[in-house]
C-alpha cells in the first residue's frame, strides 16, 4: 500500500509540475568588450573571464543541463570570404562529431545554420547553432545539450539567437550603434 501511495505521490507531482510550468524569465546582458546584447536566463552563469585571442573570444552561458556559447571572431582579412571561412569552421571534421550545414540570413546578413551530434561519456550529445558575418567581425551563436533535452533547448536558443543585439562599427572594446 505505501508504495502504491509513493506512485501516487510522484505521479501527481509530475502532473503538477507540467501545468504549472513557470515562465522562464531573461535578463540582458552586455558584452563586456561592448560588441553585443543578448536576453538570457535569469538563473544561468557565464565565466566573467574573458581573453581576446588572435581577435577571438567566447562567452559561455550555463544552466545545469545546457551549455550555451556565444564565439566572436575579429580581425579578419580584408579580402575575406565568408563562405570559405564558414565552411571550415562549421565542417571540418572533428573527433566523432557528424555534423552538417546550410546556407541561411541573420537579419539580412549571410549566414549558416549548423547541426551536430556526438557521443560524450556514453550520452548522446545534439547541437547546432548560427555564424553570421557582421563586417569587419564574424559571429556564432552555438548550443549543444544532452539530446534526452532536446525539448528544452529550441524555445530558449531561439529566444537568446533572436534577441542578439550586434553593434555596428566596433573593434574589440569600443560601443556604438546597434544592429
Amino acid at each position: 500500500m505505501e508504495s502504491v501511495r509513493r506512485l501516487f505521490g510522484l505521479l501527481r507531482d509530475k502532473l503538477f509540475g507540467f501545468f504549472s510550468k513557470k515562465k522562464l524569465e531573461y535578463e540582458v546582458f552586455c558584452d563586456p568588450l561592448g560588441n553585443f546584447e543578448i536576453q538570457v536566463p535569469k538563473h544561468w552563469k557565464f565565466d566573467s573571464d574573458v581573453a581576446v585571442v588572435d581577435g577571438r573570444y567566447t562567452i559561455s552561458f550555463d544552466s545545469k543541463d545546457i551549455d550555451f556559447t556565444i564565439a566572436v571572431d575579429a580581425n579578419l582579412g580584408e579580402n575575406f570570404d565568408f563562405d570559405k571561412y564558414a565552411h571550415m569552421e562549421l565542417e571540418s571534421p572533428s573527433a566523432g562529431i557528424i555534423a552538417s550545414i546550410s546556407k541561411a540570413k541573420f537579419r539580412g546578413m549571410p549566414a549558416y545554420s549548423r547541426k551536430f551530434k556526438y557521443e560524450s561519456r556514453g550520452s548522446d550529445f545534439f547541437g547546432g547553432g548560427s555564424m553570421f558575418y557582421a563586417k569587419p567581425l564574424v559571429f556564432s551563436i552555438t548550443w549543444s545539450a544532452k539530446e534526452k533535452d532536446q525539448e528544452k533547448i529550441g524555445e530558449i536558443f531561439d529566444h537568446m539567437r533572436n534577441s542578439l543585439i550586434i553593434h555596428q562599427n566596433f573593434s574589440i572594446g569600443t560601443k556604438s550603434n546597434k544592429l
